[in-house]
């Protein structure tokens, strides 16, 4: 990070978007905000939302020293809806389509 997410001790909620898997990977944005705030800014007092740090994570899913394919975690370990993960992978393949264009 590039600051702290201050001041110290204070609380913050971590909100976590699945954006994307491929064959191999899936990318994860992280949200730290103050808690009890929404996106609409509706919570605690009303108060506007405080974004403090946002990232991009690309992660791998590994069982043991095999790197497992995030359709498979997803489905088998999450139980996550195959409809679902298949929206999710058709995200990455239109975002490569787009890049060839």
């Amino acid at each position: 990070y590039r600051r702290e997410i201050g001041p110290l001790f204070a609380s913050f909620e971590i909100r976590t978007h699945l954006a994307s898997i491929d064959r191999r990977n899936m990318w994860l944005y992280h949200t730290f905000r103050y808690p009890g705030v929404d996106g609409n800014g509706i919570g605690e007092g009303n108060k506007s939302p405080m974004v403090l740090a946002q990232i991009l994570v690309q992660a791998v899913c590994v069982k043991g020293r095999t790197v497992v394919p995030p359709r498979t975690f997803l489905e088998d370990t999450c139980r996550v809806d195959a409809k679902t993960v298949t929206r999710l992978s058709d995200t990455y393949s239109d975002d490569l389509m787009r890049e060839k264009k």
